[in-house]
């Protein structure tokens, strides 16, 4: 685990300084919000508690540095938070994960595609009440995973030709949870750039 670290504390620093150096050749930082649906590989994870409502967020963070014309470097970080709750009763569960990939800018304006290596893994926060209406709380993590995400994004400032014009997308991310178990994550966003 210390190598990793490693490796993505260099990756980290590495991507800062091409950043740095290339801030005229169109590097952009994004934020996104969204929202979407996770299959869980676990058929034992509940996903309902009587008279429960639920929300799925989606958050990232991605900073794209170019490459080449066409061809983008990917560094961020992504969280989805499915938070499944009925009074005092909950389900949280918190997915993040680290990513580093390509993003391929497409010949069609604005349209682009990318797939990313992602190190995460999922902690759940869950409080149920038992018989005797007596509420017991736990957390419980799952081992990290190397998984994969594919994305598809649309650009509007291919439109409007400005820098500051919001994008949107939708993504798969796959990622193992041990014991041949995988999540499969669906989210469709909206990016907003802050450089």
């Amino acid at each position: 685990m210390k190598k990793i670290s490693l490796l993505f504390t260099l990756l980290f620093y590495f991507v800062l300084l091409g950043a740095a150096s290339a801030h005229d050749r169109n590097v952009k930082f994004t934020l996104g919000i969204g929202t979407g649906y996770v299959i869980y590989g676990d058929d034992d994870i509940d996903t309902s508690i009587s008279g429960s409502s639920r929300a799925i967020v989606v958050t990232d963070a991605l900073l794209h540095l170019p490459l080449a014309e066409q061809l983008n470097f990917l560094a961020g970080m992504d969280c989805v938070g499915d938070f499944v709750f009925a009074g005092s009763e909950h389900y949280l569960r918190y997915d993040y994960a680290f990513l580093g990939g390509l993003e391929v800018l497409t010949p069609l304006d604005g349209l682009s595609f990318s797939i990313s290596y992602a190190l995460g893994r999922r902690t759940d926060f869950i409080a149920l009440k038992d018989d005797n209406d007596d509420l017991h709380t736990w957390h419980d993590s799952s081992r990290w995973g190397n998984g994969f995400k594919f994305s598809l994004d649309y650009d509007f400032a291919a439109l409007t030709g400005g820098s500051w014009t919001p994008s949107v997308g939708a993504y798969w991310r796959n990622m193992p949870r041990g014991n041949e178990e995988r999540d499969n994550i669906l989210a469709v966003y909206l990016h907003i750039p802050l450089f």
